[in-house]
Order: structure tokens, then C-alpha cells, then sequence
């Protein structure tokens, strides 16, 4: 990973509260000219567990 590099579970962690507040979140992965190689999309469900307390 570079110095520009990003670690998606640390910004999942730091960010949680407004993570819930999209319909999805992308992470995309460019060059050096800034073109996108490929990106990863993450969509979340709250699971039954979670609303039953």
C-alpha cells in the first residue's frame, strides 16, 4: 500500500455513525494519472440481532 494508500476498516471504524447514514460506500482504486482501476462497493444491512435489543 503507498503512502496514499487507505485502510478501509480503519475508516469503517472512525467514521461508523455516518457509514449507516449511506445506501452504499465505494472505495476506488486509480493510477498514478488518476485513472480508476477498479473500486469496491460495500452495502450494509442492519441484521435482526442488532434491532432486537
Amino acid at each position: 500500500m503507498s503512502a496514499q494508500g487507505v485502510d478501509a476498516g480503519q475508516i469503517l471504524k472512525d467514521q461508523a455513525a455516518s457509514f449507516w447514514d449511506r445506501d452504499d460506500w465505494r472505495i476506488e482504486v486509480t493510477n498514478a494519472d488518476g485513472l480508476v482501476l477498479f473500486s469496491i462497493t460495500i452495502f450494509a444491512t442492519v441484521a435482526a440481532a442488532a434491532t432486537s435489543r
